[in-house]
């Protein structure tokens, strides 16, 4: 059974306040303003992990959709791809005709049956040298 985070704050502001002399109005005082910080703490680690969420990628499966390719090019971005064996590449899809191919570098052009998943890739930190 997993606890609350009010149940949390409770043990926390009790466990770091159990050493504590002061007087007992003292310490209910204390240890009231130990929970909510330790509330607003929660609260805000949960925020920002609700905002990282949404600025992760997630791994689409080719099954679901491809990259997508412009009308004037033969080529999309340049995406990361997953293969059927675990290896992690930095590719582009390639339009052969009716066919799409992943360029696997010193591999060639390798047919979308050898890879599972792809996901774009992300924007480089701000203060990246170019």
């Amino acid at each position: 059974m997993s606890k609350t985070p009010e149940e949390m704050a409770t043990e926390y502001a009790d466990d770091w306040q159990k050493d504590c002399d002061y007087p007992e109005p003292l310490l209910s005082t204390v240890k009231k303003a130990t929970r909510m910080i330790f509330l607003a703490g929660y609260q805000a680690a949960k925020d920002q992990l609700a905002d990282a969420d949404k600025v992760m990628f997630q791994w689409i499966s080719v099954e679901e959709r491809l990259p997508e390719i412009p009308d004037n090019r033969l080529m999309s971005d340049d995406v990361l791809w997953l293969t059927r064996y675990g290896e992690i590449e930095v590719s582009c899809l390639e339009r052969l005709r009716s066919e799409f191919r992943v360029d696997w570098g010193d591999a060639g052009l390798l047919k979308l049956d050898q890879f599972t998943h792809w996901m774009p890739l992300p924007e480089p930190p701000k203060d990246a040298k170019e």
